[in-house]
C-alpha cells in the first residue's frame, strides 16, 4: 500500500508503563473490570471474549488429535483427560481475556493513543489471517473486541467479533488488490447477498 515509511510499530504495554499515572490507571481499570465481569448482563460478552482468547492460546504442548477433539466435540464425547485439558484451556483463556480487558480499559483511561501519537491512524495486526482491525484515530479509541475485524458502515468504522462477521452472509469482505484476506467488511445492501 506504499505505507512502509509511514508505519511505526509500538509495544503498547511498554508505552503504557512509561506513563507516570499508569499504576493508578491500571488499578482503577482492574477494579472496574472485575466488578463488570461479575454482572450477569455482561456474561455473553465475556463468553465471546473468552472464546476468542481460547482460539489464540498456544496448544502446541498437546497432541494435535486432542486439540482437534477439544475444539470440535461436545464435552460428553471427550475422554476424561480431554475434559481436564479443555477446562485448563478455558481457565487460561478467561484469565487472558480478563487481563486484555483490564489493559484496554487502562489504555482508555489514560487516552494513551492521543498521548503517544496525537495525529496517528491506528491499526492492530493480529497473528490470525485477516485479523487486521483498523480504527481511525479518535479520542477514546479502543481495541475491543479482541480478534475483531473492521466493519465500515457509511463513514463509521467499528470493530466486531470475527466469528460474528465471517458467519453472517450480510457482511461482504473488501480486499486490497492481490491480498488473500479482507481488509475490512461492509454491510450488504438489502436484497444483495454475497458469500465469502
Amino acid at each position: 500500500m506504499g505505507l512502509q515509511d509511514e508505519i511505526q510499530f509500538l509495544d503498547l504495554q511498554q508505552e503504557l508503563r512509561k506513563q507516570p499515572d499508569y499504576p493508578a490507571a491500571l488499578a482503577r481499570a482492574r477494579e472496574e473490570i472485575l466488578a463488570e465481569i461479575q454482572d450477569p448482563q455482561n456474561q455473553e460478552h465475556l463468553q465471546a471474549l473468552t472464546a476468542s482468547s481460547m482460539a489464540s492460546l498456544d496448544t502446541s504442548h498437546l497432541p494435535c488429535g486432542m486439540v482437534k477433539r477439544i475444539f470440535t466435540l461436545a464435552e460428553e464425547h471427550l475422554t476424561p483427560n480431554e475434559v481436564i485439558a479443555k477446562s485448563a484451556l478455558e481457565t487460561r483463556a478467561k484469565a487472558a481475556a480478563t487481563q486484555f480487558l483490564i489493559y484496554g480499559r487502562a489504555i482508555a483511561h489514560l487516552d494513551l493513543y492521543t498521548r503517544i501519537c496525537p495525529d496517528g491512524v491506528r491499526a492492530s495486526v493480529h497473528k490470525g489471517p485477516g485479523r487486521i482491525p483498523i480504527r481511525f484515530h479518535s479520542k477514546g479509541s479502543e481495541i475491543l473486541p479482541w480478534m475483531g475485524v473492521a466493519v465500515k458502515e457509511d463513514d463509521e468504522v467499528s470493530i466486531k467479533y470475527v466469528c460474528e462477521v465471517e458467519h453472517d452472509p450480510t457482511y461482504i469482505p473488501v480486499y486490497v488488490r492481490d491480498c488473500c484476506h479482507p481488509l475490512y467488511f461492509v454491510k450488504a445492501q438489502r436484497g444483495v447477498h454475497c458469500s465469502n
